[in-house]
């Protein structure tokens, strides 16, 4: 991969730090790659480069122009630049020089790092590097400073989009596989194809479309939200507006008002490179029925994420708010598990509660499963596709139970009741803040940490979602590394 990208210095309009480098003369083009070298050393390793690691390169440089042509030297160059591990990891070493209780204050290069990554998912731009340059990062009102910048750059809403892909596991959405034999008459298909097979294609379309307007309408609820809407983790958890296209129409319905909102256009370059005209699709906002949306736990995706390709799977929708929106852990579950869940069948009698409520009556079993049933049972008013139903197999659908939270019990009546009682809670915002405090750090810090307990204790009271981002930034977790393994 190094070799590969290495190569692009030689036609990148970026590199050279001279212009005309190919009709440059031999001296002059070996001195202005140099330069242009040190350079991209500089960047790609997001510091400055040290005094040994100079010596290093200059001689690993001069090695590559002896060994043969000079665009093959810079070529080499390059490419070793960018397997050094200064490249590859953020290594984060501190100023050693400012040591604290046992921990060791980053310096201003490495805090522009870990500001970047955490907010934008690449490398620092020009204004961090300036600001580290200057020595603005060494304080927590630097810090703010380029905290509110960098939240406004588009940047950090794809950033912000990808935590939550992976918080709730959306970014997996185009693993859902709904089967035709259940849900084609909901697209105008047969349940099952005809026997020439001349339409075996129509369903992979329909699902290809499906799943880039899944993952559209996640994108756009979650930006709305957060950096146009309310900004708060209970509108994040409670909100009944949205957006839905062409494609993913039949799963909402008809009941619905549009919003005044401008349409987005979304594309899906692996669709459109397997499946020509489900590739772009043109999203419109909408609020839904109170009654029957209330926020990311009730978009489609999360719903259809948590479901067989026939029957929802209570288990895996309550096993997923437990474990990722409480904070609770569940461990494994025992040996032969998945083969006592229900048959996912299209003729299968009772209700799936009834059927999953049964095939988990066990002993063995209901340890674990009266925490995670009920929390499954709540969105039971929603089919594979995240379809809104009142009736499962001819059948009322019963979303009701109880939950114990901390100490708390929730009590509720459906999915919606459960994600807006979800949305309040004091346990939920304090798991959201933990989850993004590693996410930033890229370790779980200790909950009773103080500076956690204090980053979760005002989020409880302000509910700011941005407000969270710059209050872990300008912590101490997020400013100093600790001190172990007998540093």
């Amino acid at each position: 991969a190094a070799t590969h990208f290495g190569a692009y210095t030689l036609v990148s309009d970026a590199f050279f730090t001279c212009e005309d480098w190919d009709v440059l003369a031999a001296a002059a083009q070996e001195s202005c790659a140099w330069t242009s070298m040190e350079r991209f050393a500089r960047r790609a390793w997001r510091r400055p480069v040290t005094d040994a690691e100079h010596t290093r390169l200059q001689a690993f440089w001069q090695d590559n122009v002896n060994a043969g042509a000079l665009d093959e030297a810079v070529a080499l160059t390059a490419a070793g630049i960018l397997q050094g591990p200064q490249c590859v990891y953020r290594i984060e070493v501190g100023d050693t020089t400012k040591r604290d209780n046992g921990r060791i204050t980053l310096n201003d290069w490495e805090m522009a790092s870990r500001l970047s990554y955490f907010l934008w998912d690449t490398m620092p731009d020009a204004s961090l590097f300036a600001a580290a340059d200057n020595g603005e990062l060494s304080s927590p009102k630097g810090i703010r400073t380029q905290v509110a910048r960098m939240l406004e750059d588009p940047r950090a809403r794809t950033a912000v989009v990808r935590f939550h892909n992976q918080w709730l596991g959306t970014d997996q959405i185009a693993k859902i596989a709904p089967a035709q034999r259940a849900y084609g008459p909901v697209f105008g298909l047969a349940s099952a194809p005809e026997l020439d097979t001349t339409d075996d294609g129509d369903w992979p379309v329909v699902l290809g479309g499906l799943r880039t307007s899944m993952e559209a309408e996640t994108h756009l609820f979650i930006t709305m939200t957060l950096f146009e809407g309310a900004g708060s983790l209970e509108a994040l958890l409670s909100d009944n507006h949205g957006y839905f296209s062409k494609a993913s129409q039949p799963v909402y319905g008809d009941n619905f008002e549009l919003l005044d909102v401008d349409t987005q256009p979304w594309s899906n370059d692996y669709v459109a490179a397997s499946l020509t005209g489900t590739a772009s699709l043109t999203l419109q906002g909408a609020t839904f029925p109170a009654n029957e949306r209330a926020g990311l736990l009730t978009l489609p995706s999360v719903l259809a994420l948590g479901s067989h390709p026939v029957h929802p799977s209570p288990i895996l929708r309550g096993k997923r708010i437990l474990e990722r929106v409480t904070c609770i852990e569940l461990g494994s579950p025992p040996p032969g598990a998945e083969a006592a869940r229900p048959p996912d069948i299209v003729d299968a009698e009772s209700t799936n509660r009834e059927r999953t409520a049964n095939a988990t009556s066990p002993d063995l079993c209901a340890s674990c499963h009266n925490q995670i049933n009920p929390a499954g049972f709540a969105f039971e008013h929603y089919d594979s596709l995240g379809r809104y139903r009142t009736e499962d197999n001819g059948q009322p659908v019963d979303g009701s139970g109880s939950l114990e939270l901390l100490g708390e019990t929730l009590q509720f009546s459906s999915g919606v009741d459960l994600a807006r009682q979800l949305s309040i809670n004091e346990a939920v915002h304090d798991c959201y803040a933990h989850r993004w405090t590693a996410y930033a750090l890229g370790y779980s810090v200790d909950p009773t940490d103080p500076d956690m307990k204090r980053v979760m204790k005002d989020f409880r009271k302000d509910d700011q979602v941005l407000g969270l981002l710059e209050a872990i930034a300008t912590s101490e977790m997020f400013r100093f590394r600790t001190l172990g393994g007998g540093q």
